[in-house]
């Protein structure tokens, strides 16, 4: 009748036996820090109660039994700092009434993506991080229904390998199609190799994040024009970093607001590694003056 099982900081444990699938109750398996771990059993398939799994740290795990699919009542998936595993199990869509899940990994194959498409339970923060540039991810992307992942407060998009100018055109559109759902409140882009950010950011990025408390932009060195930001109401915390090729801001929405004031909200403004920039509006008038930002 076990129900929680904790194995946290058990550093020589290299696999866990075949009989932890006779648990039949258990419904919490914790396995933080785990770094010898390099696989679960087949048999963990059997928990069919399981609602919560933990493996933060388990570095050597390198990949999850497919059967784990099976396990339609997990609602937590903690699997963040786990730098061996590559990929969820395919068709980890049918965790449909999964909660948290840490980090989703893209690499070469787009499937995972698609997976999310009736993950809409999904709260708190989600972390992607992409390793390839080579694929289309633009239709995965569409059928993931970003937009309907309302109970997400933050989203954080890490790209970890350099880009050639031949993929700019795929990370691009695939930013452009993943629209972040409109509770958001704190947006996180590493590491996006475009040439320009995508037209919800440039446009009117105020509509389509209303709730946005904190947006971290960093190491975008393509990009030579920012999004228009002062409008966006709730705006507390701004990052901008490593972006060296941004020498301005788009004044598309500055324009047409004029007697709007700008950055209503914000208390904390951070600017490092951005030599180029040469201006920041302090006014939604044309006419005002812009400052030169100090330490840029």
């Amino acid at each position: 009748n076990l129900q929680t099982l904790d194995l946290s900081w058990n550093l020589s444990l290299e696999e866990l036996p075949e009989s932890i699938g006779n648990l039949h109750s258990l419904k919490t398996l914790i396995l933080f820090q785990c770094w010898s771990l390099r696989k679960l059993p087949e048999s963990i398939t059997n928990l069919m109660m399981l609602e919560s799994l933990n493996f933060v740290g388990c570095e050597n795990l390198a990949k999850l039994p497919d059967g784990m699919t099976r396990i339609t009542n997990l609602k937590h998936l903690r699997n963040d700092q786990c730098r061996s595993l590559k990929q969820l199990p395919n068709g980890f869509g049918r965790w449909t009434k999964l909660e948290t899940l840490s980090l989703l990994m893209i690499g070469d194959k787009h499937s995972s993506i698609t997976e999310l498409k009736d993950l809409n339970n999904l709260t708190g923060e989600l972390r992607i991080e992409c390793w390839s540039h080579k694929m289309d991810l633009t239709t995965a992307a569409k059928r993931a229904n970003w937009r309907n992942k309302k109970k997400l407060s933050k989203l954080t998009l890490l790209w970890t390998i350099p880009c050639s100018v031949d993929d700019f055109e795929n990370v691009e559109t695939f930013l452009e199609v993943l629209v972040p759902p409109e509770n958001l409140e704190v947006l996180e882009i590493d590491g996006y190799m475009g040439t320009r950010f995508p037209s919800w950011m440039m446009k009117s990025m105020e509509s389509w994040l209303p709730n946005l408390v904190s947006l971290d932009l960093s190491n975008i060195p393509n990009c030579s024009c920012l999004p228009p930001l002062g409008h966006i109401p709730y705006l507390q915390s701004l990052h901008l970093r490593y972006m060296a090729g941004v020498h301005s801001m788009s004044s598309e929405i500055l324009v047409k607001r004029q007697k709007c004031v700008l950055y209503q909200s914000l208390k904390e403004l951070h600017f490092e590694d951005m030599p180029n920039l040469e201006t920041w509006p302090t006014s939604a008038a044309t006419d005002d003056r812009a400052t030169q930002p100090e330490g840029s």
